[in-house]
């Protein structure tokens, strides 16, 4: 007979993955607004990284640990944390023209 392995929902492993980095699993852990922001950031860099490396979540997925083994592979090919303190400065970008006449 077959062992079937099982596999771990995207859910889950986004949750998993917060946990590790001692980030929120959910917006109902949040106690306060500085921990409503932390959880958005971490949510949003979890989901970027699952969504641009499909070839390494199908590698982790029916691993025994798959956060742990996400994140390692994630950082063996990017050299980076899925969650890293590093900010995309391209992504805050903000022309002085636009914050003036913002301003007006």
């Amino acid at each position: 007979m077959d062992k079937k392995k099982k596999s771990i929902s995207i859910p889950d492993l986004h949750s998993d993955i917060l946990d590790m980095f001692g980030y929120p699993i959910s917006s109902s852990d949040c106690l306060c607004k500085r921990d409503k922001i932390i959880y958005v950031y971490g949510y949003m860099m979890v989901v970027k990284a699952v969504d641009d490396e499909p070839e390494i979540l199908a590698k982790c997925i029916f691993d025994k640990e798959p956060a742990a083994s996400f994140c390692l592979q994630y950082f063996n090919k990017h050299g980076k944390h899925v969650i890293s303190d590093e900010v995309d400065q391209a992504a805050l970008v903000v022309t002085a023209d636009k914050s003036t006449k913002n301003k007006k």
